[in-house]
């Protein structure tokens, strides 16, 4: 088979940005006899690249032409059988035309379909695409800045999609004085959630089973700000896609 890159077979906007290694503190909350306790822990990350913004639902459309919901060996068991009992032909909301704008980040995907997604584009181009690892996801929101927020330590509403009424372009937030992180990644503030490869309880980042996976980010329709902090995490069961959960892809 002639393989052909990721950047050949996405539609733009798609970009790669290499992330160098680095060491990251994440922020979990623990439930304890006298209240919530916060357990902070660091990760060694290595060097990676991240989409530059989140998967678009031009992008998404090249899985769905190439028989990405008919092809098994792209998904993982359990979420070909959810696939299958759900009858999944495309995300939720596809048809909604106010969230399907070609340059709009994909909504209602479940994590099992944004799997198949990466193992699809991983086959075509060679390269080894997956989601990002928790770990990975704030580190290319943070860098070393340790700030609150991808472009800085107070919340800005003016470089985000937040509280308003549904998804932006994935273009909208993009530069330096607008919501870019330290690395250049655009849109991790707002707009969508987005899936990332971890286990929300455990921290492992294997493909298998159908335990809760962290969401990052906040969304549109996040009314506190604290949902879009670098270091906010979520997590919500695999099978479950919102109008308010995206992705983007990593490349390792």
């Amino acid at each position: 088979m002639n393989c052909v890159s990721s950047i050949e077979l996405m539609p733009k906007p798609f970009d790669w940005i290499d992330v160098p290694a680095g060491r990251v503190t994440l922020r979990e909350m623990d439930c304890e006899n006298d209240g919530f306790t916060m357990k902070v822990i660091d990760f060694d990350v290595s060097a990676f690249a991240i989409a530059k913004y989140p998967v678009t639902n031009a992008q998404f459309a090249v899985f769905i032409s190439a028989g990405g919901y008919n092809q098994q060996k792209w998904w993982t068991k359990d979420g070909w059988q959810e696939r299958l009992n759900e009858d999944w032909q495309q995300p939720r909301f596809w048809n909604e035309a106010e969230f399907n704008k070609p340059d709009y980040p994909v909504v209602g995907v479940s994590w099992y379909e944004v799997i198949a997604f990466c193992q699809w584009l991983s086959e075509l181009s060679a390269e080894n695409i997956t989601l990002p690892t928790e770990q990975q996801w704030q580190w290319a929101a943070q860098g070393d800045t340790r700030w609150s927020y991808p472009y800085g330590d107070h919340f800005d509403e003016a470089r985000c999609n937040f509280n308003t009424q549904g998804t932006t372009s994935v273009l909208k937030y993009e530069g330096k004085d607008k919501g870019d992180s330290p690395f250049g990644v655009v849109d991790m503030s707002g707009n969508v959630w987005e899936w990332c490869l971890t286990k929300y309880d455990t921290n492992e980042n294997r493909l298998d089973g159908n335990d809760v996976r962290v969401l990052r980010g906040g969304s549109w329709a996040s009314g506190t700000s604290v949902h879009l902090r670098a270091d906010y995490r979520d997590g919500y069961h695999p099978s479950y896609g919102d109008d308010l959960w995206g992705f983007r892809i990593a490349r390792l």
